[in-house]
């Protein structure tokens, strides 16, 4: 080789891989430089190529002067040159070289798809430590998503320290939102405040693990905080022990028991109901509600909180203790909840959706607040071990979800409140024992299946707008409550003699659409102690099998159109009667003397507006109890007589229109020695009168109509409640003209 000593070749050096172009000249595109890339572009302009004429060896000559003119500097520079090898070596060249290539291939192959190997692996752990990175982020913030704290000691009270306050709100933000913890002035925000003081003074810690399972103690203390301060806690009639601190963590001890020094005054003991009641207690000086049965559950009961073993809470009894305010969802934490009762207080709002969670739940009492709403869906899927269900005396609205599923509920009171649409919608409650939905707006056909298909023994509908027929099977019912409705036909036909039916209240008055007479068997009924089918429409005779009805207190029979001139029913076996009314019956006889003969129960007496002729008896005076005298409208004669002024509960007495009477005088009954309680008195003008503050002039009809105890003058005829052995009983005082729940 011309120049010393030989170089390292590149692969332009070593080959050249020669292929005929066009005209004979070597295509520049095909000249291949390789030094261990590829170079593809043209080649250095001191190179030429001329074609020699094939000699023997078939070989191509490149011109000796221009190859020795020949040098290319490769990467580093080096200047080289080269002869042309023999054929035998190009061969054998280009063999080695497409093994090199086919190896280099091999190579790049295996380094690019080990390549992508490893970046498919590195973005795979990438992607699963940002995955792992979101959870932890989303684990840690939840209940906080919808807004970002602005300022996230908002809801903190001064007093408060930020850490523990960050520390508590983080863990009760899994369970309340976080823009109600914000907001200072909350029941939420407070109750954390509360919590956050309870850390401070080391009388609890914050659980590590916002698990419900772990934190439930703390959870418990922070729900029933939240109450106290959603119902105005601070003017409740009694504490309860509630947000003692003395009491540390302990909440099972907010509560007070019978003997306890707090407990005098709230009540003097528990008792427990009876008959259809075994599972309720009601405490004494609280009185059982107007339905009778509705304070409390559990013969062990106390006010405030119980727990069981284990210290999660199973009730919250605080019947008339003046909570204000509405529920907090929050309650729905307490997940082994089994009887609410909140009887009597001042509640507003609905039943909140978070108590779906209640599913425990056996007893639940609003009874007698100002709740709003209606009765939420889940009952029938959440609640299905309730037993006891009462929702009385509120404002709730809306039709009636599906009960169906509830087969453990034995009682339910919807009554006095504005529900509507149709009844029928308690098939699948084989237990139900009482159902009141009186005083509502339920309208469409009453539900004749409900008798067949559950043990109801109280029925009241009463005060709707209910059609159809009464079906006979009612009279298995204890209490069949049904007056001040829209129904149609008779009163049902008593089918067995020799039967001893249940039927204890019956009352039907107000149904202006029915029609018929009084079963000529009523007597049957031996257990009747109530039977009201007053203004229904009833004709024929007064039947006296009713002397029968040795068990009776209450009879009303008034405003229909029996016959003519009809017997004074005798009822002189029935003398149990407390409340007695003839009015308008078309009785023409005399008032019988065995009235007088009674025992002293009696103490409304309504016989006006018929033909009674004779005198007044005078041995009414024996009836002590007597306290509503109404025999106006008739064709009495003679006085009042004197006798009757020892009538010490006297408190009204009606004369008027009864033209025997003129020229009479009401006796001695206004004496000063005369009866107390005498607020009322009313005659004719032409009856002395000197107690009298007005009279009734002749043909003056609508005198004296003001006055009856049903209308104005502010009388009204007593309510009667339930009791527990299911009798009667009069309200005391005003509470008489408040309450209209069976009359």
């Amino acid at each position: 080789m011309v120049g010393g000593p030989s170089k390292p070749r590149s692969y332009a050096q070593r080959h050249f891989n020669s292929v005929r172009g066009a005209k004979g000249t070597l295509s520049t595109s095909e000249l291949h430089y390789d030094d261990g890339d590829h170079y593809d572009g043209p080649p250095p302009s001191n190179v030429s190529f001329t074609k020699k004429k094939k000699s023997r060896e078939d070989d191509y000559q490149v011109d000796r002067n221009d190859l020795n003119n020949f040098e290319i500097d490769d990467q580093q520079g080096v200047e080289m040159s080269h002869s042309l090898p023999v054929p035998e070596q190009v061969k054998t060249d280009a063999a080695i070289h497409d093994q090199q290539l086919s190896q280099e291939d091999e190579s790049r192959t295996a380094f690019k798809k080990n390549r992508r190997i490893s970046m498919i692996l590195f973005a795979t752990a990438v992607l699963a430590f940002i995955a792992v990175i979101a959870f932890l982020v989303a684990f840690l913030t939840r209940g906080r998503s919808g807004s970002s704290r602005a300022n996230p000691l908002a809801g903190k009270a001064p007093d408060v320290n930020p850490l523990i306050w960050d520390s508590v709100y983080g863990l009760i933000e899994t369970y309340t939102p976080h823009h109600k913890l914000d907001t200072p002035d909350s029941p939420q925000a407070r109750a954390a405040n509360f919590m956050a003081r309870q850390v401070q003074d080391a009388k609890i810690e914050v659980p590590i693990t916002r698990d419900y399972a772990d934190a439930f103690e703390f959870v418990q203390e922070y729900v029933l905080a939240t109450l106290y301060y959603s119902t105005d806690g601070p003017n409740w009639k009694s504490q309860l022990r509630f947000m003692d601190k003395e009491l540390g963590d302990d909440v099972c001890q907010w509560n007070i028991k019978p003997g306890d020094a707090e407990a005098n005054g709230v009540f003097v003991e528990l008792v427990t109901s009876s008959k259809f009641h075994e599972k309720v207690v009601v405490a004494g000086e609280l009185s059982a509600g107007p339905n009778g049965h509705v304070i409390a559950g559990g013969v062990d009961s106390v006010l405030g909180v119980q727990c069981n073993d284990a210290g999660e809470i199973t009730s919250l009894l605080m019947p008339d203790n003046n909570l204000k305010g509405d529920l907090p969802p929050e309650l729905g934490l307490l997940e082994a909840l089994e009887h609410v009762s909140l009887y009597k207080n001042k509640l507003t709002g609905s039943i909140p959706e978070g108590f779906q969670y209640l599913n425990d739940l056996v007893t639940f009492v609003v009874e007698d607040n100002e709740m709003t709403g209606s009765i939420p869906e889940y009952v029938n899927e959440q609640w299905t071990n309730l037993e006891l269900l009462s929702l009385a005396y509120n404002n709730f609205s809306g039709e009636l979800p599906s009960f169906l599923g509830m087969e453990k509920l034995t009682q339910v009171a919807l009554n006095h409140n504005s529900f509507s649409g149709e009844v029928n919608v308690f098939d699948s409650t084989p237990l139900l024992e009482v159902l009141l939905l009186n005083n509502n707006q339920f309208d469409g056909s009453f539900y004749h299946e409900l008798l067949e298909t559950i043990p109801v023994n109280m029925l009241d509908v009463s005060h709707n707008k209910l059609t159809g027929k009464i079906p006979a099977d009612f009279y298995d019912v204890e209490v069949f409550s049904a007056h001040n409705n829209l129904f149609t036909g008779h009163v049902p036909p008593i089918l067995w003699d020799d039967y001893e039916y249940k039927i204890r209240f019956l009352s039907l008055h107000s149904n202006p659409n029915m029609e018929g007479q009084i079963p000529h068997n009523i007597g049957q009924l031996t257990n009747l102690a109530k039977l009201d089918l007053g203004g229904i429409g009833l004709t024929g005779d007064i039947p006296a099998s009713l002397n029968h009805l040795a068990k009776l207190e209450y009879l009303f029979l008034n405003d229909n159109d029996f016959d003519d001139t009809q017997d004074f029913p005798y009822l002189a076996d029935a003398g149990k009667l407390k409340e007695l009314s003839l009015r308008n019956c078309n009785i023409a006889d005399s008032i019988p003397h065995w009235l007088g003969e009674w025992d002293t129960n009696l103490v409304y007496l309504d016989l006006s507006h018929n033909a009674l002729t004779g005198d007044i008896p005078t041995n009414l005076h024996n009836l002590e109890e007597l306290r509503f005298l109404l025999l106006s409208h008739n064709l009495l004669d003679g006085p009042v007589p004197d006798s009757l002024k020892t009538l010490e509960n006297l408190n009204m007495v009606t004369v008027d229109h009864n033209e025997g009477m003129a020229s009479t005088s009401v006796g001695n009954i206004c004496d000063d020695d005369g009866p107390s309680d005498l607020e009322f008195l009313l005659a004719d003008c032409a009856v002395t009168c000197p107690c009298c503050e007005r009279c009734c002039k002749p043909n003056d009809d609508a005198c004296g109509e003001q006055a009856s105890p049903n209308i104005n003058e502010g009388y009204h005829r007593f309510g009667y409640e339930f009791a527990e052995d299911l009798k009667f009983e009069i309200l005391p005082g005003d509470a008489a003209g408040q309450q209209d729940s069976s009359n």
